[in-house]
């Protein structure tokens, strides 16, 4: 029996752009492997016709359809445009992602045509996510490779109003305290004693300053008179 050696390693298919897109990995890089293919069916011209696989194939990954994210009350809308082959195929995309630098667990759901799911969303995390997709039973087997993360949020916003949320009642407790400080250190020019008509007669009867409150001296009405000499006052 022949001997069967292995030429290519880590091999996968994937379809897009109406065409198979393979890639594989020689296993001795020196030696140029020719990789052909032939669609499967039924009919003679399906099962015989091979085809070699172009060079520009060569690749060490698999791309995948493109995600778009929309947000919708509370909720994160996920799409996927589906490959331009395979589109009677039912794919289903096995979903993981990062919320708030917390992992979540890998959730698989099955897509047709324009259909969407939608995660959790909380305005103040920000979300990495990744996928792959693959065939259902009903097809091909096709697998793609992991995505490239796709980020969506920001915290920086909700960190800025976290911080002004705490930062303006402890400056404004500061400034009441400080307000109240100063006010008592100099109530007593801010707010002097008026004494009542009670200490108002005890000082005029005592004549003696009261401690703390400050009276003016009565001062008599006096009226000044000159007298010239040799003059009256009245001629009759």
């Amino acid at each position: 029996p022949k001997k069967r050696v292995e030429l290519v390693k880590d091999f996968k298919c994937y379809i897009d752009n109406k065409s198979p897109n393979c890639s594989w990995i020689p296993v001795n890089p020196s030696t140029k492997v020719d990789v052909s293919y032939r669609y499967h069916g039924e009919k003679e011209e399906g099962f015989k016709g091979v085809q070699k696989c172009a060079d520009a194939y060569w690749s060490h990954g698999v791309g995948v359809t493109k995600l778009s994210v929309k947000e919708e009350e509370g909720y994160l809308s996920l799409a996927w445009s589906l490959p331009a082959v395979g589109q009677m195929c039912t794919w289903t995309y096995c979903l993981w992602y990062k919320e708030c630098n917390k992992d979540i667990p890998p959730q698989c759901y099955d897509i047709k045509g324009n259909d969407t799911k939608t995660i959790p969303y909380k305005k103040c995390c920000e979300y990495k996510i990744q996928y792959n997709l693959t065939t259902t039973a009903h097809c091909p087997k096709v697998t793609s490779d992991n995505s490239k993360v796709t980020t969506y949020g920001n915290t920086m916003l909700c960190i800025q109003t976290n911080m002004v949320a705490i930062v303006l009642p402890i400056l404004f407790c500061f400034c009441v305290f400080l307000s109240i400080y100063c006010f008592n250190r100099n109530k007593d020019i801010l707010c002097p004693k008026i004494p009542n008509h009670f200490e108002i007669k005890s000082l005029i009867r005592d004549k003696k300053p009261q401690t703390g409150i400050v009276m003016p001296e009565p001062v008599e009405n006096t009226e000044s008179v000159i007298a010239i000499p040799n003059k009256c006052l009245y001629e009759a």
